[in-house]
């Protein structure tokens, strides 16, 4: 007899499934899986700071082909459209926006290029719609509250076409779509996927500042594009969360607000981080690996020599700053591990308060009551990044767009 398993959901709207799709798709990248039930806290810090991003989202661009690809679609004749639906038209376009990009970029080392290992294989299976839906709703670009699916049966069913004219111009803001709607682009250009490639154009990217500018006031694009501090945040020195952060703080610029925010985040980031330090010491102990062991506990030593816990109540804090509920259990084990570390508790006791939040987490499917078939080198989170690799990229396309 064989075994499987399924995962399921109750389907209550296209919304609940496009989320669904993206952190099942989140949940296989590299230090997301979330032994110890963290992520809901992690997640809510990150839309915080960088409200649209995601960690499956790889360039900006994609910013700019996907309205581009909708405004086609709503610039076609009622006749023409009603024979095919937005969703249709969006995958062949996506589809073939991919072997455009791969064959542009073949020689020059580009990355970031979603459907490039699908072209010759059946098309782009992450749809760059999908992908960027949230970012393009953030931001302005496009004017709508509904789901990509929700908005594209209602494009479709349109009896009225909702598109501009052809040869019409589109370089003011001014001239958005009439109607529930609205698709913005920075210039209406009918041809544009004969020449198209990853680089973002200084219109396009002057255009993805204007919107971010005017975006969340206390996110960070917003904070760096205001403050003409994005050139600075991007450099090299900057790329990992803690710098960042630590930089981020030290500019008087920046609102209270964001750099509060950037504050709890990292706080929050070096306590859990201790925690994972302990579940790897404990994994690596239960399958008698000495060499990784000892590489932890050089990690735990480190980290207990550096964390500071400057406030009584941070747990309680960082709930009410991003307004999350946790399960109870985590609530629990999140304060527990706070007031151990405060009180300098036995590793003992540490231990037992991650094992328990694993097994009431993952119940029997916690790693620490598996016996592993080879050596990791780290399983699970590390320090958090909230989005801040991915989001460099996609700010550093913008800058280096505004430098054409």
């Amino acid at each position: 007899m064989s075994t499987f398993s399924q995962l399921g959901w109750v389907d209550f709207s296209s919304d609940d499934r496009e989320r669904v799709k993206q952190v099942l798709s989140q949940l296989q990248e590299k230090g997301t899986l979330d032994e110890l039930g963290i992520g809901r806290l992690r997640d809510a810090f990150a839309d915080l700071l960088f409200p649209g991003f995601s960690t499956i989202q790889t360039r900006g661009k994609y910013l700019i082909v996907v309205p581009r690809v909708i405004r086609g679609y709503l610039a076609l004749k009622p006749a023409e459209r009603k024979r095919q639906s937005l969703a249709d038209y969006l995958k062949v376009q996506e589809d073939l926006v991919a072997e455009r990009l791969v064959t542009w970029h073949l020689e020059d080392g580009e990355t970031g290029i979603i459907g490039s290992t699908m072209v010759e294989s059946g098309g782009v299976a992450r749809r760059p719609s999908s992908v960027y839906w949230g970012a393009l709703r953030q931001w302005g670009i496009i004017d709508t509250s509904a789901s990509l699916a929700q908005f594209s049966r209602e494009i479709t069913h349109s009896e009225t076409n909702l598109g501009i004219l052809k040869g019409e111009d589109e370089s003011d803001d001014k001239d958005a779509l009439a109607g529930k709607h609205k698709v913005h682009l920075d210039a209406w250009v009918p041809d544009w996927l004969e020449n198209i490639e990853l680089n973002l154009t200084r219109s396009e990217a002057s255009f993805l500042k204007e919107k971010m500018l005017r975006g969340a006031i206390n996110s960070v694009p917003t904070q760096l594009f205001q403050h003409n501090l994005m050139g600075n945040a991007l450099e090299k020195q900057y790329e990992n969360f803690p710098e960042f952060s630590a930089w981020l703080c030290q500019q008087s610029q920046v609102s209270e607000k964001t750099k509060e925010t950037v504050r709890l985040a990292q706080a929050f980031s070096e306590l859990i981080y201790g925690a994972h330090i302990r579940f790897n010491c404990l994994l690596a102990e239960r399958n008698q690996q000495h060499s990784r062991l000892m590489a932890h506990l050089k990690d735990w030593a480190s980290w207990v020599d550096s964390i500071k816990l400057e406030q009584e109540d941070c747990v309680e804090i960082w709930l009410k700053h991003t307004e999350v509920r946790l399960p109870s259990y985590t609530d629990k084990f999140l304060k527990a591990w706070y007031t151990a570390i405060r009180t300098k508790a036995p590793v003992q006791t540490l231990d037992q308060l991650v094992e328990q939040q694993s097994k009431d987490n993952k119940k029997q499917r916690s790693i620490l009551q598996k016996r592993l078939a080879q050596e990791i080198e780290w399983f699970g989170m590390s320090r958090l990044n909230y989005r801040w690799a991915q989001v460099r990229v996609i700010l550093g396309d913008i800058q280096k767009g505004l430098e054409c």
